[in-house]
């Protein structure tokens, strides 16, 4: 397959996963539209690797490969959004994250994070756009020169 036609097919994967990653409401429900703005941002990054990562899969292995990852990545989204209810159980929500996060980024790689996911998710009502950026500092590091942490 030539670069050009596997080109046009990531774009449409693309397009596709973002347009839908837009109309999920129940992503950013409960967070304020600049807190649900930096989620998105993120989660918009996410699908942009996951998306690039099947490049060279046709259509039906390339939806097998992301299905997971992007299903985790939502879930993950949501248990984020709930975390700013008055009513969440923010040890809870923070065991899920983690849980997410592992498939998203490997489990190894979580693991070694997981005390510090759970401390930032454990403080009361944290500004929702300063936890967004601290959880996607501590997953994703500095990428100044690193590789990108997401799992292919």
């Amino acid at each position: 397959m030539n670069k050009e036609m596997r080109g046009s097919r990531i774009e449409k994967r693309l397009q596709r996963e973002i347009e839908n990653l837009y109309a999920n409401e129940g992503l950013t429900r409960d967070l304020n539209d600049s807190s649900a703005r930096i989620l998105l941002e993120l989660l918009e990054e996410q699908v942009r690797t996951i998306v690039n990562n099947t490049a060279d899969l046709e259509d039906a292995d390339a939806e097998e490969a992301m299905y997971p990852r992007l299903k985790a990545m939502r879930r993950m989204a949501r248990y984020i959004n709930q975390s700013v209810r008055e009513d969440a159980d923010s040890f809870d929500l923070a065991g899920k994250i983690v849980d997410q996060a592992k498939v998203l980024y490997g489990e190894a790689y979580v693991e070694q994070l997981e005390n510090k996911i759970q401390s930032l998710l454990a403080f009361p009502r944290t500004e929702p756009g300063v936890l967004i950026l601290t959880l996607k500092q501590l997953l994703e590091g500095e990428k100044d020169g690193e590789e990108d942490h997401l799992q292919p």
